[in-house]
């Protein structure tokens, strides 16, 4: 995209530029299939971290102060306690990595979806939890479920206005 906008600004038209990127898309693999260039750019690469330590420690200590959640959820581990309690983990070996309402495997789910398979709060309190309040669920079945408890929310929301309403008639 960078070398897009250098294009553009310098005047280039869509064909030109279209040609262009296409050669270094080119250039690139090329470059990744040559070992004796990989071997150079990682030392290379090497060097620079070495050169420039200070710079890349600041530069993660900023990025840490400014992404503190972020920075938590980087691993499986810390998001397991950051918003399970650190009762995740166990959810999924209680219910042997599966879906407790179709039955799809961790496996199956990761062919699909290409994520592992998710843990859902029973109640729909996310401050909830406890062990007993968390269920596995695939993707599919866990939007089925939240759907189910939003369509009910707002029945009770029209039922409680309704009431309302009919009350203040009277």
């Amino acid at each position: 995209m960078n070398l897009y906008l250098q294009m553009m600004k310098s005047g280039g038209t869509e064909k030109m530029m279209s040609f262009h990127i296409a050669d270094a898309k080119k250039e690139a693999k090329e470059w990744m299939d040559d070992e004796e260039t990989l071997k150079k750019n990682k030392k290379y690469l090497r060097a620079y971290r070495e050169k420039n330590k200070e710079k890349i420690k600041k530069s993660k200590k900023l990025w840490i102060k400014n992404n503190p959640k972020k920075r938590l959820l980087c691993n499986r581990k810390s998001k397991n306690k950051v918003y399970f309690g650190g009762n995740r983990d166990k959810a999924f070996e209680r219910d042997n990595w599966s879906c407790q309402e179709c039955g799809m495997t961790n496996e199956q789910h990761l062919i699909i979806f290409k994520k592992i398979i998710t843990i859902h709060h029973i109640s729909g309190d996310k401050k909830d939890s406890s062990l007993n309040n968390l269920v596995t669920l695939c993707l599919r079945c866990h939007v089925k479920k939240d759907r189910r408890r939003i369509v009910k929310e707002k029945e009770k929301e029209k039922q409680t206005k309704a009431e309302k309403e009919w009350t203040n008639t009277k």
